[in-house]
């Protein structure tokens, strides 16, 4: 098991602190009350609150690029997509809104916007789409990017309004039962689909 070091437990505690608050608008004292320290740690291991925050997109983006990565990996289709919805579930279940949020600040736009005119984020979706493609054997790929947007969003949409109070009797926190429901909502996608 990992040993989780002050510094890290100030960053998640701080990334958690923005997705509960829907802001970046945080004060170092709501940081150090959130990871059980005092303010002095956070000018220690930080200096500025500044760069706490530039950390903490670092941190959010380098665990999205981790969920990507999956999708360079060998193996079935369906397998490689379920555990690239795994991995995004999880992510957006512990960090509600935080795509959104990210999207205004410098480190995410230039993932969105790299120098070659291709996002990061856009190829590692057309790996995804191409995956459902192979699954789906759905030629069309116009209707192969739709459908695939509406598993997606079945998939995520439900896990990052949890805050809202709407429940569709998940724990989406608990391992099992958000493999259980990616599998469900999937197969389900897959029937309709005629696959």
């Amino acid at each position: 098991m990992k040993i989780i070091t002050k510094k890290e437990e100030i960053l998640e505690a701080t990334l958690k602190l923005i997705t509960e608050k829907s802001s970046f608008d945080i004060t170092t004292r709501e940081i150090a009350s959130k990871a059980k320290v005092n303010v002095a740690a956070i000018n220690y291991y930080f200096n500025t609150k500044e760069q706490l925050l530039l950390e903490v997109e670092h941190l959010f983006n380098n665990n999205l690029m981790d969920a990507f990565g999956v999708l360079d990996e060998e193996g079935a289709p369906k397998e490689i997509l379920s555990k690239w919805f795994y991995k995004v579930v999880g992510y957006a279940t512990l960090y509600p809104g935080m795509m959104n949020l990210l999207n205004e600040k410098t480190i995410f736009n230039n993932m969105l916007n790299s120098k070659h005119g291709v996002s990061v984020i856009e190829v590692y979706l057309s790996k995804a789409i191409d995956l459902f493609v192979k699954i789906t054997n759905i030629k069309d790929i116009e209707k192969a990017r739709k459908l695939f947007l509406m598993l997606g969003s079945s998939i995520v949409l439900p896990c990052m309004i949890m805050k809202l109070d709407v429940s569709i009797g998940v724990d989406f926190n608990d391992k099992i039962e958000r493999i259980q429901y990616i599998e469900e909502v999937f197969n389900h996608f897959l029937i309709k689909c005629e696959v």
